[in-house]
Protein backbone atom coordinates (compact mmCIF):
# COMPACT_ATOMS: atom_id res chain seq x y z
CA UNK A 1 0.00 0.00 0.00
CA UNK A 2 1.20 3.70 -0.63
CA UNK A 3 0.46 6.86 0.58
CA UNK A 4 2.51 9.99 0.57
CA UNK A 5 3.39 12.54 3.37
CA UNK A 6 0.97 10.58 5.83
CA UNK A 7 1.35 11.89 9.88
CA UNK A 8 -0.89 9.17 11.26
CA UNK A 9 -2.00 5.94 10.72
CA UNK A 10 -4.97 3.48 12.54
CA UNK A 11 -7.38 0.57 11.55
CA UNK A 12 -10.49 -0.61 12.85
CA UNK A 13 -10.22 -3.72 14.67
CA UNK A 14 -9.43 -7.46 13.94
CA UNK A 15 -8.85 -10.78 15.40
CA UNK A 16 -5.54 -12.78 14.97
CA UNK A 17 -5.22 -16.73 14.37
CA UNK A 18 -4.43 -18.55 17.63
CA UNK A 19 -6.57 -15.47 20.41
CA UNK A 20 -10.22 -15.22 19.23
CA UNK A 21 -11.23 -13.71 22.20
CA UNK A 22 -9.09 -10.57 21.61
CA UNK A 23 -9.54 -7.65 19.58
CA UNK A 24 -6.26 -5.85 17.75
CA UNK A 25 -6.06 -2.25 16.10
CA UNK A 26 -2.81 -1.22 14.67
CA UNK A 27 -1.54 2.34 14.88
CA UNK A 28 1.98 4.33 14.69
CA UNK A 29 4.38 5.34 17.12
CA UNK A 30 5.02 8.64 15.22
CA UNK A 31 8.93 7.69 14.88
CA UNK A 32 7.41 4.84 11.85
CA UNK A 33 6.58 1.73 13.66
CA UNK A 34 3.61 0.61 13.13
CA UNK A 35 1.79 -1.21 16.86
CA UNK A 36 -0.69 -3.64 17.50
CA UNK A 37 -2.73 -3.20 20.47
CA UNK A 38 -5.88 -4.29 22.55
CA UNK A 39 -8.45 -2.00 24.46
CA UNK A 40 -7.79 -3.33 28.13
CA UNK A 41 -10.74 -1.34 30.18
CA UNK A 42 -10.27 1.53 27.67
CA UNK A 43 -6.68 1.90 27.69
CA UNK A 44 -4.55 0.53 24.86
CA UNK A 45 -2.35 -1.91 25.88
CA UNK A 46 -0.05 -3.32 22.84
CA UNK A 47 0.75 -6.34 22.05
CA UNK A 48 3.34 -5.96 19.39
CA UNK A 49 5.13 -2.59 18.85
CA UNK A 50 7.05 -3.50 15.66
CA UNK A 51 4.16 -4.95 14.07
CA UNK A 52 5.36 -2.90 10.29
CA UNK A 53 6.39 -0.03 9.70
CA UNK A 54 5.39 3.22 7.51
CA UNK A 55 7.42 5.69 5.48
CA UNK A 56 5.16 9.13 6.46
CA UNK A 57 7.55 10.62 3.15
CA UNK A 58 6.61 7.46 0.92
CA UNK A 59 3.63 6.46 2.32
CA UNK A 60 5.04 2.92 1.85
CA UNK A 61 3.53 0.34 4.42
CA UNK A 62 4.90 -3.08 5.88
CA UNK A 63 2.84 -5.24 8.38
CA UNK A 64 5.16 -8.17 9.08
CA UNK A 65 3.62 -11.26 9.90
CA UNK A 66 -0.05 -10.83 10.69
CA UNK A 67 -2.47 -13.65 10.14
CA UNK A 68 -6.01 -12.21 10.48
CA UNK A 69 -8.87 -14.81 10.95
CA UNK A 70 -12.22 -12.30 11.44
CA UNK A 71 -12.80 -8.39 11.03
CA UNK A 72 -14.74 -6.74 13.68
CA UNK A 73 -18.59 -4.83 12.78
CA UNK A 74 -17.81 -1.07 11.61
CA UNK A 75 -20.07 1.44 12.78
CA UNK A 76 -22.34 -1.47 13.43
CA UNK A 77 -22.48 -3.16 10.65
CA UNK A 78 -20.76 -6.19 9.59
CA UNK A 79 -18.01 -6.11 7.64
CA UNK A 80 -15.01 -8.41 5.74
CA UNK A 81 -12.73 -5.51 5.17
CA UNK A 82 -10.46 -3.48 8.03
CA UNK A 83 -10.92 -0.07 7.16
CA UNK A 84 -7.07 2.13 7.39
CA UNK A 85 -7.66 5.70 8.67
CA UNK A 86 -4.74 8.44 7.71
CA UNK A 87 -4.20 11.90 8.06
CA UNK A 88 -2.86 13.88 5.50
CA UNK A 89 0.07 15.98 6.23
CA UNK A 90 -1.27 18.59 4.15
CA UNK A 91 -5.42 18.98 3.34
CA UNK A 92 -4.25 19.20 -0.46
CA UNK A 93 -5.14 15.46 -2.05
CA UNK A 94 -4.05 15.39 -5.65
CA UNK A 95 -3.87 12.20 -7.40
CA UNK A 96 -0.45 10.89 -8.99
CA UNK A 97 -0.42 8.87 -12.51
CA UNK A 98 -4.38 8.71 -12.48
CA UNK A 99 -4.71 6.89 -9.11
CA UNK A 100 -8.43 6.79 -8.07
CA UNK A 101 -8.83 8.03 -4.38
CA UNK A 102 -12.35 6.56 -2.89
CA UNK A 103 -13.87 8.74 -0.40
CA UNK A 104 -16.81 7.39 1.15
CA UNK A 105 -18.58 10.34 2.33
CA UNK A 106 -21.25 8.86 3.82
CA UNK A 107 -19.15 7.89 6.83
CA UNK A 108 -16.50 10.79 6.99
CA UNK A 109 -16.53 13.70 9.26
CA UNK A 110 -15.08 16.95 7.65
CA UNK A 111 -13.16 19.67 9.54
CA UNK A 112 -12.54 22.86 8.07
CA UNK A 113 -9.30 24.29 9.02
CA UNK A 114 -6.05 26.68 7.54
CA UNK A 115 -4.07 24.54 5.71
CA UNK A 116 -0.51 25.75 7.25
CA UNK A 117 1.60 23.13 5.36
CA UNK A 118 4.62 24.88 3.85
CA UNK A 119 3.32 24.26 0.66
CA UNK A 120 -0.18 25.38 1.44
CA UNK A 121 -1.55 28.75 1.22
CA UNK A 122 -4.57 31.01 0.44
CA UNK A 123 -4.50 30.20 -3.28
CA UNK A 124 -3.80 26.07 -2.80
CA UNK A 125 -5.26 24.32 -5.74
CA UNK A 126 -6.51 27.78 -7.73
CA UNK A 127 -5.70 27.40 -11.29
CA UNK A 128 -4.62 23.86 -10.94
CA UNK A 129 -5.71 21.51 -14.36
CA UNK A 130 -5.95 18.12 -14.06
CA UNK A 131 -5.86 16.21 -17.38
CA UNK A 132 -7.97 12.96 -18.25
CA UNK A 133 -6.96 9.99 -20.30
CA UNK A 134 -10.23 9.06 -21.60
CA UNK A 135 -11.37 10.10 -24.99
CA UNK A 136 -14.70 10.70 -26.58
CA UNK A 137 -15.34 9.47 -29.76
CA UNK A 138 -19.03 9.97 -31.12
CA UNK A 139 -21.00 7.89 -34.05
CA UNK A 140 -23.64 8.86 -35.79
CA UNK A 141 -26.31 6.04 -36.66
Amino acid sequence: MNWSNIKSFQTTGFKISGNSDTVYFLDDDGAGNLRRYSLVGGVRTYANNTQGTIDYNSGALTISSLNVSSVENIRGSVSTVIEITTTPESNDVVPVRGQVLEIDTSNSTVFVEADTFVGGSSDAGVGYTTTSSYTSTSSNY
